[in-house]
């Protein structure tokens, strides 16, 4: 839906906070190689779209973004992904969901 002119000062706010909040600053710095909502193709042809990749030389941060309260699907969705990065040869591959609305980090 629309938001309100209102309310868009507090969500301004509320989404500055949380970004500059430890991990998330770390997500955001200039300079990184970062792959948001960028398509992996599985061998069978499956199609799998991460949030956000981040790219290390010695590790690989991957972020999905949600709202709402935890579910077990969203860490098995993360682990999904963990492994087709792992599989491409990526790095140390660390794994987390931020929950946007509530302000929490959890590492998967």
């Amino acid at each position: 839906g629309l938001l309100a002119d209102e309310h868009i000062p507090e969500l301004h706010q509320s989404l500055t906070n949380f970004l500059n909040r430890e991990p998330a600053s770390q997500w955001f710095e200039p300079g990184l190689t970062v792959y948001a909502e960028k398509e992996i193709i599985e061998v069978d042809g499956k199609g799998y779209r991460p949030d956000r990749v981040i790219l290390h030389p010695h590790k690989t941060i991957l972020i999905d973004f949600k709202t709402g309260q935890h579910r077990e699907l969203y860490a098995k969705q993360l682990k999904t992904y963990v492994h087709l990065l792992e599989r491409m040869g990526l790095p140390s591959v660390q794994s987390w969901i931020a929950y946007t609305d509530q302000g929490q980090f959890v590492e998967v």
